[in-house]
């Protein structure tokens, strides 16, 4: 099976100049947790509803003044409409994400799969191991 098959196509995204107070009213509105954060079209990071309590609202931002390319993450893993799911999940493994970006061959925004997604449809693909793994911790956590 591969990631298109599996992914939530219609993501929500957020331009990077945007403020860190709208993103967080579109992330309450839409009733996700993260955004994609671009400039036109092109895919720039990501951002949290955590990276915006731990690096906004923790640390004083004017989150009204602020905009959300400084809290973002830009040092985003991707994959692609055609990878496998077992191959992104070692990926998500190995570097304890629980959602990555999809893109399509041009390099334009195709979705975003989540560990979430893949344990709905493929939920042999998502173990003990695979869960322990991706929250950091070196052994399966009871």
């Amino acid at each position: 099976m591969n990631v298109h098959q599996v992914m939530t196509p219609n993501v929500r995204t957020i331009q990077s100049e945007a403020t860190i107070f709208e993103a967080a009213r579109i992330m309450r509105e839409a009733n996700v947790g993260v955004l994609l954060v671009v400039a036109g079209k092109r895919l720039l990071g990501t951002v949290t509803d955590r990276d915006i309590v731990t690096q906004a609202i923790a640390t004083g931002r004017d989150v009204t003044r602020d905009v959300i390319g400084t809290v973002m993450t830009d040092d985003v893993m991707i994959c692609r409409k055609g990878d496998r799911l077992g191959d992104v999940v070692r990926a998500m493994m190995d570097n304890h994400v629980h959602r990555l970006p999809v893109l399509n061959s041009d390099d334009t925004i195709a979705g975003i799969i989540s560990i979430d997604d893949i344990a709905r449809l493929k939920p042999d693909l998502v173990t003990g191991e695979v869960v322990s793994a991706i929250a950091g911790h070196g052994e399966l956590v009871a």
